[in-house]
């Protein structure tokens, strides 16, 4: 009876141990998930959150509402983006519109800044909204996305450093937008080489 009752005490203690093992696994892929979820969102949300402060915020009701102008500048069937080495996305050269200002002045600004050249705009192309949430906050992006006329020569060489740290510019083939990890998601599947008229989108990113 006592070897018995030996086993059955080493048998529990055994089951035991196993389910306090698979349990810590269970809990540690969990973390390890949410880890990597939380990587992705800083992966993709990271050039919105980069370089914005509180002169271009409005916050109401526990959303932050932005307003945000982009540059669409496009050479040789190429369009120039940055990036930022922390990242792994691309996104238009642009940043965010102070109070007061308008976009058409935001542009310009942003471009200037970044880039080190005056450009003048050909035309407004894209507004949009975007809603997301990043690390429980919730946003909501007003853009305006403006057609460039880049006249300069020799053009802006790939690579070059913007005013942010660790930020450059680089020329991707519009053709290949679709494959690579830029934002805002329209970028992809809009014909950026052939625009036409004035196109909203509404973009719920999570």
């Amino acid at each position: 009876m006592e070897n018995l009752a030996g086993t059955l005490t080493f048998a529990g203690v055994f089951i035991v141990s196993n389910a306090i093992i698979l349990a810590a696994m269970i809990l540690a892929r969990i973390v390890l998930q949410r880890k990597i979820k939380q990587s992705k969102l800083k992966l993709i949300y990271g050039s919105f959150l980069a370089g914005r402060t509180e002169r271009d915020w409005i916050k109401e009701n526990g959303t932050v509402c932005t307003l945000r102008a982009a540059a669409l500048i496009i050479r040789d069937g190429k369009l120039l983006v940055a990036k930022n080495a922390d990242y792994d996305v691309y996104y238009p050269i642009g940043g965010g519109i102070e109070l007061g200002e308008s976009s058409v002045d935001a542009v310009k600004r942003e471009v200037f800044e970044e880039t080190g050249r005056k450009l003048e705009i050909d035309r407004l192309a894209f507004t949009s909204e975007r809603f997301m949430e990043v690390g429980g906050q919730k946003y909501h992006e007003i853009g305006f996305y403006y057609l460039m006329r880049d006249n300069y020569n020799p053009a802006i060489p790939d690579g070059t450093t913007t005013d942010i740290a660790k930020e450059t510019l680089h020329w991707l083939p519009l053709r290949q937008l679709k494959y690579l990890n830029i934002v805002p998601e329209f970028l992809k599947t809009k014909a950026l080489d052939d625009l036409t008229g004035l196109v909203h989108i509404i973009a719920n990113e999570g």
